[in-house]
């Protein structure tokens, strides 16, 4: 005879023990072997409600390899429960009005730097402005999710730990295994192989322990198991689950069961479900009123737009006759002037007059003196031969230039009033540009504007109210992003204008170039086109020892240059008009300087390496424009190499050689965030050396051994790169930007500078 084990019978065995622990009683150890037994006597299909206590290999990731998409999860839900602040998982977080969370300890904390430091305390992530009430962090608002989440984590465990294969404990039985591969709601813990069976035969438990497989767990389910880990936050209510929502206004927040028995018997309260209906229904009232207002703000908006285009038109309109009225105006004058001039010299109104004749004689003992007092200049311009030149496309929001050279009626290059030149700009709409004329030299005067629409622009010249000859002109605007191309390059040996080992490149207001040379011990001047002028040599402090130029920065008419020697580094500033060099900093203790910037206050920035063994950290310090120590703040996590620095829209942006990346500081020293890793694609990096702002939200970043430039926006996303070993660009170490958008590349391995546009 076959006896057949039922769910019945497990079931009875619950009934006798009780609902108590599921790793005592939900599986008893007194079973397991009757079990096993019964399974090996027993024979296919004698009954149908035959159990087998063998998990489908198939269904069961294994927990020395587990599912990738296992571990992916497990490394998001970390991700979002990990501090933006101290990079740590949370330890009791809270929520700021802006919907963003920390730790409690991390935000007060940052409050206490900020009223340290007299500065307003700004949002981590958002840098929105926050006011904690009464200064006492613990007046936030907490996440219940984000504790639920915490918790879930803290049972499961994290990716860490999985991969390390720390988890071999059965969180039912206890008993040690590594075949760990399925969670539990009910018992809240991860379980084996033969738990997972132990569920399956107890069909009451089953209904109230959902299991779900480790390798069939998404999101969907993380947020199923989020609400079973929703507890009350009361004084010994901590295991008890949240399941209604109390409006009274002196509440306003989730309850247990035991909440409504003890304090809230007499307050209007509701179930979750029915609270987040009211809610919705509210949202949804709010949305309405929202649209309404959108469309009638879109009308009113719509209406604005039609009245401002019909202005411009009017005023277009006004400028154009004004414009005409002012041409009628220099022709009518011309013509007045060539008809007095006419009736001066007609013979008709000569000889109306009498002929006074003069009786007295000069006599002139020499004659070639008189004859050599002077000749008459022909310097009024011909509109007929003056010309545009120097036309080039540009690029979008950028200062893009051209000049106007101004001839004779013999086609000799004269002077003009600078008045007298009309130079109209329009977009590709039609709308006019400001534009500015400036005198260059003698008949050559140069005109910059800046365009802020992609497409071609068109250029119109006037000299005395005529036309130039090849007016008007069309040119195109580029878009910021479009491809850069090598245009010329300059340097590269141990002569005038030539590199051994060049470090650092600037550009000053008035078009000049400054390339430091480490190994020269020079730093050299050039003309913006790469002429050579003139070289500047660093002083020698010992016989044997001389200081390596760094870094090269302009301020006004003053050169500031960070050197290096086997004894310390320092500061110095050079007049470039006297010639004069004075030390500005030199500390005692060990400093290496590195590079360096000048902010929108004229302040001078300066990072520098830090020495553990000497106790100096990685940092920046500020300097006004004579060369005055301000302050100075430190790079976070004791860095050692910063690289670069650029300063724009009230941010520093400091390089790090080794780590590959890019950190950001707001203007008061404090850390924000960082971008870049290791590697070869967009956006990452094999050592960061220079970098520079490229218009108002872009920057340039020299990728030193990838060899190449990339393009990024501020916020560290990638947008294009240029430069290989096949276009000369070997380890770019630095770059300058000018104002029309032209940049030029130092580099370190071919030793020489490339203009790139």
């Amino acid at each position: 005879m076959q006896y057949y084990l039922t769910y019945a019978d497990l079931g009875f065995s619950c009934l006798v023990f009780g609902r108590r622990s599921l790793s005592q009683f939900l599986f008893p150890f007194w079973l397991r072997p009757l079990v096993k037994a019964w399974n090996r006597t027993s024979t296919n299909g004698s009954c149908d409600n035959h159990i087998s206590t063998e998990v489908r290999q198939d269904s069961v990731p294994c927990s020395k390899n587990q599912d990738g998409k296992f571990l992916f999860l497990l490394g998001g839900i970390e991700t979002e429960l990990t501090c933006s602040i101290c990079e740590q998982l949370f330890t009791t977080p809270v929520t700021l009005p802006c919907l963003h969370s920390f730790c409690s300890k991390c935000i007060e904390q940052l409050c206490e730097k900020c009223n340290n430091t007299n500065v307003s305390c700004v949002y981590p992530a958002c840098r929105s402005p926050f006011d904690v009430p009464d200064g006492d962090v613990s007046e936030l608002l907490s996440s219940f999710y984000l504790k639920a989440l915490l918790k879930l984590i803290q049972v499961i465990g994290t990716k860490e730990k999985w991969k390390a294969q720390e988890i071999q404990h059965c969180g039912s039985c206890e008993n040690p295994t590594s075949n760990l591969v399925a969670f539990c709601q009910g018992c809240t813990r991860v379980i084996c192989n033969e738990c997972v069976n132990a569920h399956k035969l107890l069909k009451r438990v089953s209904k109230e322990h959902k299991v779900t497989m480790l390798n069939e767990i998404n999101r969907d389910k993380v947020e199923d198991f989020v609400t079973n880990f929703v507890f009350c936050e009361e004084q010994s209510h901590e295991n008890n689950r949240l399941h209604y929502f109390c409006f009274e206004e002196t509440c306003k927040k989730y309850i247990c069961l035991k909440c409504v028995a003890e304090d809230h018997k007499l307050h209007n309260f509701s179930s979750l479900d029915d609270a987040a209906d009211k809610v919705k229904h509210n949202i949804k009232q709010y949305m309405k009123r929202i649209d309404d207002l959108k469309q009638g703000y879109g009308e009113e908006i719509s209406l604005s737009k039609q009245n401002i285009s019909r202005i411009e038109s009017e005023v277009n309109l006004a400028k154009k006759q004004v414009h005409d009225a002012v041409e009628v105006a220099i022709m009518c004058r011309t013509s007045l002037k060539t008809n007095v001039k006419w009736r001066y010299k007609s013979p008709r109104y000569l000889s109306s007059k009498p002929i006074e004749r003069n009786a007295r004689l000069r006599y002139v003992s020499q004659v070639p003196e008189v004859e050599n007092m002077g000749e008459i200049m022909k310097n009024l311009p011909d509109p007929s031969n003056c010309t545009i030149e120097s036309l080039k496309d540009g690029r979008c929001g950028f200062q893009n230039q051209f000049e106007i050279l101004t001839k004779n009626s013999e086609g000799e290059v004269c002077d003009t009033n600078i008045e007298s030149i009309y130079v109209e700009v329009k977009d590709p709409d039609g709308n006019e540009m400001k534009s500015q004329v400036f005198g260059k030299q003698k008949g050559k005067f140069s005109v910059s504007y800046r365009a802020d629409r992609v497409g071609p622009c068109t250029i119109l010249v006037k000299i005395a109210g005529e036309l130039v000859k090849n007016s008007s002109r069309n040119v195109n605007t580029l878009d910021v992003k479009s491809d850069f191309i090598c245009v010329k390059w300059f340097g590269g040996g141990r002569g005038e204008g030539e590199f051994m080992h060049p470090r650092s490149i600037a550009l000053s207001e008035n078009g000049e170039i400054a390339v430091g040379d480490r190994d020269s011990d020079r730093i050299q001047i050039f003309y913006i086109e790469g002429e050579y002028t003139r070289e500047i040599k660093c002083r020698e402090i010992q016989e044997s020892e001389k200081f390596q130029p760094h870094s090269v920065t302009f301020i006004e008419d003053k050169l500031i240059v960070t050197v290096f020697s086997a004894v310390n580094g320092e500061i110095l500033m050079i007049d470039l008009k006297s010639s004069n060099v004075r030390t500005i900093y030199r500390p005692e203790e060990r400093f290496v300087p590195r590079g360096m910037c000048v902010t929108d206050e004229n302040h001078i920035a300066v990072c520098y390496s830090g020495n553990e063994e000497h106790g100096v950290y990685s940092g920046i310090k500020l300097f006004d424009r004579e060369g005055t120590f301000l302050r100075e703040f430190h790079s976070p996590e004791k860095i050692k190499l910063p690289w670069c620095v650029a300063y724009g829209n009230r941010k520093y942006f400091v390089s790090y050689y080794e780590e590959c990346c890019i950190r950001v500081f707001d203007s008061n020293g404090v850390f924000l965030h960082k971008f870049g890793e290791k590697g070869q694609d967009g956006g990452q990096f094999h050592n960061v050396a220079g970098l520079a702002f490229y218009g108002p939200n872009l920057i340039l970043v020299c990728d030193h051994a990838n060899n190449r430039v990339q393009l990024l926006t501020q916020e560290g996303k990638f947008v294009k790169s240029f430069g290989n070993a096949f276009s000369s660009m070997s380890r770019p170490a630095d770059l300058a930007v000018t104002s029309d958008g032209h940049v030029f590349v130092l580099n370190f391995g071919s030793k020489n500078v490339q203009l790139w546009r």
